[in-house]
């Protein structure tokens, strides 16, 4: 029998822009200098008025594909904790606990690649749509009202994401 993983939601915290901008003053603080890295805020957490789950979700986005590992290698040297399940060759996801909850989810990915440029598009056009904005937190109210499983919460929200968002410049 598995499992079902529950989830919490909450409504924007202006506090997580903060947030963000800390966590990557300590990213850059231990990364090698010689890395020529890009790290912005996605996800629903970087959009005003969207409701999310209150964990940051940050790109880092490598000029070079070589130095993903030594990026991956050097947030595991410093506390971040790599996801297999996540991950893929050009895809490195990682977590970092606060108070021993996750608070942040990193995506490593080539930089201006399609992945890259799929998350930060997304805050992009969400940004800027605010009946798509209401669309969204409409289907992730429903969907923790419901009890659905993370699962199935993280299913939806990639087929509304596919629907809504399939063009990405």
């Amino acid at each position: 029998m598995e499992v079902k993983k529950s989830f919490s939601l909450s409504n924007y915290n202006p506090s997580w822009p903060t947030d963000f901008r800390q966590e990557r003053k300590i990213i850059l603080s231990f990364l090698p200098k010689i890395i020529d890295v890009h790290i912005v805020h996605i996800g629903s957490t970087a959009v005003e008025g969207a409701v999310s789950r209150p964990i940051i979700d940050i790109a880092i986005g490598v000029m070079n594909p070589l130095d993903l590992i030594t990026v991956r290698d050097s947030l595991s040297a410093n506390g971040y904790l790599f996801s297999s399940k996540g991950s893929s060759i050009n895809h490195f996801v990682m977590g970092k606990r606060v108070d021993g909850i996750i608070k942040f989810i990193i995506h490593i990915v080539k930089y201006n690649g399609i992945v890259y440029r799929q998350m930060a598009n997304f805050v992009k056009k969400l940004k800027n749509n605010y009946s798509l904005i209401k669309e969204y937190n409409d289907l992730k109210i429903r969907l923790h009202n419901e009890k659905a499983s993370l699962k199935e919460y993280s299913h939806q929200k990639r087929y509304f994401e596919k629907v809504h968002f399939t063009k990405y410049s």
